[in-house]
C-alpha cells in the first residue's frame, strides 16, 4: 500500500486512469504508489479475458434462450394437436355411442312389432 493507506490503515485500490491510490486521489493527497507498466499490462490481459470470456457467455445465453424458445412453440403446438385429437376421439365416441343406441332402438322396435316372414315354398 502507500504511505497514506498504510498510516491510515485502509485498504490501496489503485485508480487505473492516473495509477495512484484511489484513497489519495478522492482526497486530493499525493500518493507515493508506484504502479509498473507491467501490472498495468497484466491488469490488461485480465480485462480482455474478462471481456472475451463474458462475450463468449452471452453468446451461449443467447443461443440457449433461442433453443428455449424453439422448445416452448414445440410444446404449445403438441398441446394444440393433443387437445385436436382428444375432441376427434370424443366426437368418435359420442358417434359410436349414439349408433349403438341406434341399433338398440331397432332391435327393440324388432322385437315389439315382429315382421312377418314369408316362406318360399318352392
Amino acid at each position: 500500500p502507500c504511505s497514506g493507506c498504510k498510516t491510515r490503515d485502509l485498504e490501496c485500490k489503485i485508480d487505473v486512469r492516473s495509477g495512484r491510490c484511489g484513497e489519495c486521489v478522492r482526497h486530493g493527497r499525493k500518493c507515493n504508489l508506484v504502479v509498473t507498466s507491467g501490472e498495468f499490462k497484466q491488469l490488461a490481459q485480465h480485462r480482455n479475458k474478462l471481456r472475451k470470456d463474458l462475450k463468449t457467455s452471452l453468446d451461449k445465453e443467447e443461443r440457449l434462450f433461442q433453443e428455449l424458445e424453439k422448445e416452448r412453440a414445440k410444446t404449445r403446438r403438441l398441446q394444440a394437436q393433443l387437445e385436436f385429437v382428444e375432441k376427434r376421439e370424443g366426437d368418435a365416441i359420442e358417434r359410436e355411442f349414439a349408433s349403438i343406441e341406434e341399433q338398440d332402438e331397432l332391435e327393440r322396435q324388432l322385437q315389439a312389432n315382429p315382421v312377418p316372414v314369408e316362406a318360399d315354398v318352392s
